[in-house]
């Protein structure tokens, strides 16, 4: 929410305008950046926006408490787990047709690559999360309004 009037070429945003941003996690910097794009002035009037988010040091995005979902350790012991499962169903299969503990070694080596694959997958779909406080920022505005 705008503290004062911003006055810009074409309107003059009043204090108290809510802005709205897109956000996006900045892995690089660990921040939050915020782009803003649209505003709501206290009378309802509404109009697009575009403008970058600092926090009050003048670094671009908000720093905040990063939450990265762990699936690292039921990655891993999945792919122990299943590896195991493999192996074993593999040796009752195989017994009796050729050398077992070959078949069994390969059928493992498969059922790792697969697993590593999809574990792979999944760190990268996994989503961040960061709270950021409310806080004073400053604007960039990027285009005219």
């Amino acid at each position: 929410m705008l503290e004062e009037d911003l006055t810009g070429r074409h309107a003059t945003l009043a204090a108290g305008t809510i802005l709205f941003a897109e956000k996006r996690f900045n892995s690089s910097t660990r921040r939050l950046d915020l782009y803003v794009v649209h505003a709501r002035t206290p009378d309802d009037a509404e109009l697009s926006l575009s403008a970058l988010v600092f926090d009050t040091q003048k670094s671009g995005g908000l720093a905040g408490i990063i939450n990265v979902p762990d699936i690292a350790e039921s990655g891993g012991s999945h792919v122990v787990s299943s590896t195991l499962r493999a192996g074993s169903q593999q040796a009752l299969e195989l017994a009796g047709r050729g050398s077992a503990a070959e078949q069994v070694a390969g059928s493992a080596a498969a059922s790792i690559l697969d697993e590593r694959e999809r574990y792979s997958q999944e760190s990268r779909q996994a989503q961040v999360t960061i709270t950021v406080p409310s806080q004073t920022v400053y604007i960039r505005i990027e285009a005219s309004f």
